[in-house]
């Protein structure tokens, strides 16, 4: 009864603080243009990404913020265009309520199918996720991580579940937001080629739609503050990207585990670790692994969740205190996470994709 009444009251904080917080509406103003000049009838096909147009047009569609560049794919404007059917301070609004929803239900997708938890362990789950700091952040800048987050989950349920091309179908639908989910394919099509084949396809059929080849170049106008290892310069850049991948294929090799929860929950960090740019608000993904360690927190030794809970708690208090950065925190959490996979510890082996008739994979 206590959990779900400190259930109630962190949703109706939050709710409220979703209503009156301020805002800088990054992703979403970006999102809401695109869909908007995608409705225009008289804008050219590839009016997204040309800034000469959107300077002279973009009061035309009534935002309500300043502009920003269009750096994600044409086919996601296409996605996001029913909603820009709307006002814009309405259609914000309506965004971040759906953003909510979908990242509780990504966190109970991930806990269910993790190892089924008691009906209080998910309110507590629930509730300590509601808190995670980078998804509040997110909330603020209206990022559509929580959609990504909620695609993640289902993909990896799909896979469990022995649909592979549909996980990465879902996974491919991701890309078109944010192009990390690609590398998340590429993870589990490591253990099931049709994952990535899947992801593949439903990413490069989206460039039959016309101004999709101006993606890319358009990725160029992002000006914001790349990664410590990143500012290091492109040769060693390269080395700690190379080194990053290495080990997680080794730890791949040496798992020989098809257990889908854990090699995702390994690579999200693994993934954040090699982005050029990583803001507080992608970390928003991280709570996937959390989860999935706190789940299955008998089956770890003692150390590693020790580890995984001082990394949550340096992520965690960054906001309050700057100077420890949280690429601390994600490093902390990675290089526990592949020590403990590629020590001879019983991992857990939660799930198990069903076989088809045949025994074949």
């Amino acid at each position: 009864m206590m959990r779900a009444l400190v259930f109630i009251v962190v949703m109706i904080a939050i709710i409220g603080y979703v209503f009156f917080m301020p805002s800088e509406q990054e992703d979403f103003s970006a999102y809401y243009y695109a869909a908007k000049v995608i409705l225009d009838p008289q804008a050219p096909s590839n009016a997204v990404y040309d800034l000469d147009f959107a300077r002279k047009n973009y009061c035309n569609y009534n935002i309500d913020a300043p502009l920003r560049p269009y750096i994600y794919s044409v086919a996601a404007a296409y996605i996001f265009a029913p909603i820009a059917l709307l006002p814009f301070q309405a259609a914000k609004l309506i965004f971040n309520y759906i953003c909510l929803a979908l990242y509780i239900m990504a966190i109970a997708v991930t806990a269910i199918y993790a190892n089924g938890p008691h009906k209080k362990q998910l309110l507590l789950l629930l509730t300590i996720a509601l808190m995670w700091l980078p998804f509040l952040n997110g909330l603020t800048l209206y990022q559509i991580n929580p959609l990504l987050l909620f695609i993640l989950s289902v993909a990896v349920l799909a896979a469990t579940r022995n649909h592979p091309v549909l996980s990465g179908v879902l996974l491919g639908f991701a890309s078109l937001f944010k192009l990390f989910p690609l590398l998340i394919a590429m993870a589990l099509g490591v253990k099931n080629w049709r994952i990535f084949t899947g992801c593949i396809v439903v990413f490069m059929t989206s460039f039959f739609i016309p101004g999709s080849f101006d993606w890319f170049p358009a990725i160029s106008h992002i000006t914001r503050n790349y990664t410590v290892f990143y500012r290091l310069g492109y040769l060693w850049y390269g080395i700690y990207l190379g080194c990053v991948v290495a080990v997680m294929g080794v730890t791949f090799f040496r798992t020989r585990s098809e257990n889908y929860g854990l090699i995702s929950a390994l690579s999200v960090p693994a993934v954040l670790l090699i982005m050029p740019i990583v803001e507080y608000n992608h970390l928003t993904l991280l709570i996937f692994s959390y989860i999935y360690i706190w789940i299955n927190l008998t089956n770890w030794p003692g150390w590693f969740w020790a580890a995984a809970t001082v990394s949550f708690l340096i992520i965690q208090v960054y906001k309050l205190c700057p100077y420890i950065s949280y690429i601390v925190g994600l490093l902390i959490l990675w290089f526990s996470f592949v020590l403990v996979s590629n020590r001879k510890y019983p991992l857990p082996e939660i799930e198990q994709p069903l076989k088809p008739c045949g025994g074949q994979s």
